[in-house]
């Protein structure tokens, strides 16, 4: 299949649930990409603070909603499907249909706007798996796979795959998953890997008002969510800062998150407001200011069934950047990382703290680690080496 039919080019409808599109590296990356290539590409996404309900950005128009912010998950997936149904309703009359629906999980709940659609077209339907949402569920909730709300979201996981028509992997676990215990033939997945735009993730000068010749900063961007790890990165502050008495440290938090306020409220209880900087969601030229200025950075995100399988978008953009990394050692995260990365014992913020401070105390090794970790991203696992397998499904779906 090409991107045009005739003079007209192929229409793309994307779905997100969990977050704005600027927001989104990944499906930003992914909606150029397929506009560039000369799709139609059009994006339903959350309404964030000061932004408008309709816009475009680089070519791609934008139809955002506000979700229900009370009545807990169950309340808020239920305004994206009545929200987020009811504008796709609208962009498939202004366009007159789509090609394409490309959903992105989590929730595990597009296949039902998917199926309508189906009914009365031949659209086809496009699952982006970013999140095992069964695994998902465990990690942040508790519990055991015979939990009836897991057995519930294997299900609507089941119903998802078995919707689809091509399906998205962001690695090789994540495809293990969608062909064992979705039954999807391989030949309908692609693996589209979470690397950074090298034209837009670039190293800016060091911002004096961050980083001086007499601190060490230790960066960290992505969701605070109670299984990304921000409070085992604060317990690890901690032990650098009060328990072995290295006051030249500081951290930068960049992100947002359903945890934030009460991360806020723990760097204050340890006594760490002097030594912590939580930026709050920002714009990316801030965002990059702020990782440029930093000597280390730290993926967090601790074992359990989600994050050793999950590919996580902040180590491969640390790299990017040439910073060296620490990070719980995890399977997808080791596959990412490599030999760039120092690897601390999953969730033992005492070998995390050392590996931190064995960092900061050899700046050959921050230095070797950065330039290494640089070259992998360029060589493997730079966007432009993801974007040919989006392209191809595309093509061939």
């Amino acid at each position: 299949m090409k991107a045009s039919v005739g003079n007209r080019k192929k229409k793309i409808l994307i779905l997100i649930e969990d977050g704005s599109l600027l927001f989104d590296n990944r499906v930003k990356r992914e909606a150029v990409t397929l506009t560039v290539t000369g799709y139609d590409v059009h994006v339903i996404c959350p309404r964030y603070p000061g932004e408008k309900k309709i816009d475009t950005y680089n070519g791609i128009s934008v139809y955002r909603y506000l979700k229900w912010k009370h009545g807990g998950h169950f309340s808020e997936y239920v305004s994206s499907l009545l929200k987020g149904g009811w504008f796709a309703l609208r962009a498939w009359r202004r366009n007159r249909g789509f090609d394409y629906i490309q959903a992105c999980n989590p929730p595990d709940l597009w296949f039902l706007i998917a199926i309508f659609f189906k009914l009365f077209s031949n659209v086809k339907f496009i699952f982006d798996h970013h999140d095992v949402c069964p695994e998902l569920f465990i990690s942040r909730f508790g519990g055991s796979r015979k939990n009836i709300i897991y057995r519930v979201m294997l299900l609507l996981e089941k119903l998802t795959f078995m919707t689809s028509d091509g399906v998205i992997s962001t690695n090789e676990s994540y495809k293990h998953i969608a062909i064992k215990r979705g039954g999807v033939p391989e030949e309908n997945i692609r693996v589209v890997r979470n690397g950074p735009d090298l034209g837009k993730f670039k190293l800016m000068p060091v911002d004096p008002a961050v980083k001086n010749k007499d601190n060490i900063v230790v960066g960290y961007l992505g969701n605070m969510n109670p299984q990304d790890g921000v409070d085992y990165l604060l317990k690890t502050a901690k032990r650098i800062i009060v328990d072995r008495n290295r006051k030249e440290f500081h951290f930068i938090l960049i992100g947002n998150g359903d945890v934030f306020e009460e991360l806020k409220e723990m760097s204050r209880s340890d006594a760490l407001d002097h030594y912590v900087t939580f930026t709050g969601r920002i714009p990316d030229d801030d965002m990059l200011r702020y990782l440029s200025s930093c000597d280390i950075c730290v993926q967090p995100d601790p074992k359990n069934l989600l994050n050793n399988i999950s590919t996580m978008n902040k180590l491969m953009e640390y790299m990017a950047l040439g910073k060296p990394v620490v990070a719980f050692d995890l399977i997808e995260t080791r596959y990412s990382g490599g030999k760039c990365v120092l690897y601390a014992k999953p969730n033992d913020i005492n070998d995390m703290a050392d590996k931190i401070i064995r960092l900061a105390d050899d700046e050959n090794l921050m230095s070797e680690m950065g330039k290494k970790g640089k070259e992998r991203v360029e060589q493997v696992l730079a966007w432009k080496h993801s974007e040919v397998h989006l392209i191809d499904l595309y093509k061939n779906v």
